[in-house]
């Protein structure tokens, strides 16, 4: 299912099952995400080391698979905070809770 906590790396990084592709977001732009009862701010972002320590980023990760003929790849959005655990920030969530973006 889409909107959901795919599972979590080694690192506390929260890997969704939100497709790249379906947002339209500036980088920087200001979220609100809510994962079970926690409720965090993030910053949406295009590249990791463009967030500063301390920050819960909402950036398109790593994981996906390339498109048959050249088309566009499939990226799966992760919640990673700069400098921490994004899964110790919203409690340890588990894998198939669903991810709410509230703003």
């Amino acid at each position: 299912p889409l909107d959901r906590v795919a599972w979590i790396d080694g690192y506390g990084n929260i890997k969704t099952t939100i497709p790249a592709h379906t947002l339209h977001l500036e980088p920087e732009t200001k979220l609100v995400i809510r994962i079970g009862d926690v409720v965090s701010d993030a910053i949406y972002s295009d590249g990791s080391f463009k967030v500063a320590e301390g920050t819960l980023a909402f950036a398109p990760g790593s994981s996906g698979w390339s498109a048959p003929l050249g088309g566009e790849p499939l990226r799966w959005m992760e919640l990673f905070l700069r400098g921490g655990n994004a899964w110790e920030r919203f409690g340890r969530p588990r894998i198939n809770q669903s991810i709410t973006r509230l703003s």
